[in-house]
């Protein structure tokens, strides 16, 4: 999985009417993203996901949107760098979804919060509440840009400065004011998107503000953001809580040994890791991944559903045979049992006692009434196979087959060699006297030649053959 950068991809959250299913929000997104990106709808890879639907005063539903898009282009270039690397990506995902990801264990439940993730190439918003995506917004100063600076200023390289921050925390005067504007501009930056947000929502107010990202360990930046938020909950996030992972993985800042000093945890170096790595387990949310990828990976659970799917199938058809089997020995016993009655029945006919004999009489006469009841509920399920075998054409190859009681319907599912011999195939079906119906997709003629089939039959239970039990 891929987390794409934030300066590569565009977002933004539509208001549309809730009346409308996903399909229908599909359709309509084309012509609502037209208005606010800036190149042909043609040249990008895009998708969506629905947040959350609300009720206004009016009593009328609308739901918001979260639109993300990339150029194809810029996709196929990490898509191209990855496969020459002989990786194959099954997933690109965007910055908010991450985040989301990420912090969303540590939320407490009903609490709105705006994450505020310093990253190298962005300073990125995102106000989450219930693990649902409210708003998002992301700047392009970042990390790196600040190194730049602070290496200019120092007339050093920004390696060496790097080096400084993750080792002794960029101590130097000089450095300290140059962290201090530029966590300032970012913690500015996150107050007016708060103020925006509450008069937006009225009823609706930020409870915390969590911190993360890469660069959070610069000088002064806890005290700094305690004065730029003085009423709100600070929270350092920490992407590993509630998962099963080794803490000694994990190391504290500074190399401290003391855990309750250290502020911040070493995890949020790996925020966009976790982030992404669990969209990918969950499967869900925005891919902006090439087609090419989405149809192979397609393709790739296509075949494993047909091979689960042909597992079951053979389960449930052992299943089904032993049941007649068991069902069928069952019956057999019966009829032998009031056979065996009956012959002991005449030879008391020539007794004494008449009115005993005749009472065994009745009640062998309502035994053998049920038996022929049950002799008469019974139809050959081998001349039922056999019949509509015959009635197969050359160029049919069966992979698999299945009878349902409940509903008497047959179930073929095979490969045709061409499409003429499908219909001809289906056409047969049709004469048989027992079918009522047969069903055939209309996907079963996609392909002119190898085609994957499936074909239902619908049996009339009155003419089904009958068993014959004297053939048993």
């Amino acid at each position: 999985s891929v987390l794409l950068p934030s300066s590569k991809v565009m977002t933004h959250i539509f208001k549309m009417p809730g009346s409308l299913s996903e399909s229908e929000i599909e359709k309509s997104l084309p012509y609502e993203a037209e208005l606010i990106i800036p190149f042909s709808f043609d040249d990008i890879y895009w998708g969506f996901s629905v947040l959350k639907k609300v009720a206004d005063d009016k009593k009328k539903t609308h739901q918001f949107v979260l639109f993300a898009c990339i150029q194809k282009d810029v996709a196929e270039k990490y898509a191209g760098l990855f496969e020459s690397m002989g990786l194959n990506p099954v997933c690109f995902g965007i910055n908010a979804e991450s985040l989301k990801n990420a912090v969303s264990r540590q939320i407490e439940k009903d609490k709105t919060c705006l994450v505020l993730d310093v990253g190298t190439l962005s300073v990125d918003y995102l106000i989450v509440k219930n693990n649902v995506i409210l708003n998002y917004f992301s700047s392009n100063e970042g990390g790196r840009k600040f190194i730049c600076g602070v290496a200019d200023a120092l007339n050093e390289s920004g390696e060496d400065v790097f080096n400084e921050k993750e080792t002794n925390g960029l101590s130097l005067d000089s450095t300290l004011v140059q962290a201090t504007k530029f966590m300032e501009r970012s913690y500015k930056r996150g107050k007016e998107i708060i103020k925006e947000f509450e008069a937006e929502n009225v009823n609706v107010r930020i409870d915390a503000v969590v911190f993360t990202g890469v660069f959070m360990n610069l000088p002064e930046f806890y005290k700094l953001a305690q004065e730029a938020f003085p009423e709100r909950q600070i929270m350092i996030a920490n992407p590993k809580a509630g998962l099963e992972i080794d803490d000694k993985r994990f190391h504290i800042w500074k190399d401290s040994k003391d855990e309750k000093k250290a502020k911040v945890p070493y995890s949020i170096y790996f925020t966009n890791a976790i982030g992404i790595a669990i969209k990918a387990i969950k499967n869900d949310g925005i891919n902006l991944l090439p087609d090419r990828f989405k149809e192979t990976i397609k393709k790739k659970r296509n075949v494993f559903l047909i091979v689960l799917a042909s597992i079951l199938m053979t389960f449930i058809t052992i299943s089904i045979a032993s049941f007649l089997v068991i069902d069928f020995f069952g019956l057999n016993y019966q009829r032998r049992v009031l056979e065996i009655r009956k012959s002991a029945v005449q030879q008391m006919i020539y007794g004494v006692r008449y009115q005993q004999i005749y009472d065994h009489i009745l009640a062998f006469n309502s035994e053998v009434n049920i038996l022929s009841r049950i002799d008469g509920s019974m139809f050959s399920q081998a001349k039922m196979i056999n019949a509509i075998y015959e009635k197969m054409p050359k160029g049919i190859k069966i992979n698999s087959w299945s009878y349902t009681f409940s509903d008497l319907t047959f179930n073929i599912f095979g490969i045709a060699a061409d499409r003429n011999t499908l219909l001809e195939m289906e056409k047969n079906f049709r004469q048989i006297a027992f079918v009522k119906d047969v069903v055939a997709p209309i996907s079963n003629f996609d392909e002119k030649t190898n085609i994957s089939f499936s074909i239902t039959l619908k049996m009339d239970f009155t003419k089904l053959p009958r068993h014959d039990p004297s053939a048993t």
